[in-house]
């Protein structure tokens, strides 16, 4: 898990301090909570808000790949009608 993107999906620029690179249940407890909307999620809203970007983050790409081959067909479908123009 990321914490620092896991944080940013439950409260986006929230305030703490601390470091969060070793992403462990050990690195959450020691961060010093400094946001005051709400109070310092639990690990397991971590958990639960990283699964979520996760599953966001595959959407996102399967979009993106279905847009790609919208366009990688237009693009053959246009060149297609090209080349039965010039054969005329």
């Amino acid at each position: 898990m990321d914490i620092a993107l896991a944080v940013e999906k439950i409260l986006p620029a929230a305030e703490y301090g601390g470091s969060t690179t070793d992403n462990t249940k050990d690195a959450w407890k020691a961060v010093d909570w400094r946001d005051t909307r709400m109070p310092k999620p639990a690990w397991e809203d971590l958990e639960v808000a990283w699964e979520k970007f996760q599953a966001d983050q595959s959407a996102a790409e399967e979009e993106s790949k279905a847009e790609a081959q919208k366009r990688a067909d237009a693009q053959e479908f246009g060149i297609g009608l090209m080349e039965g123009f010039n054969n005329e």
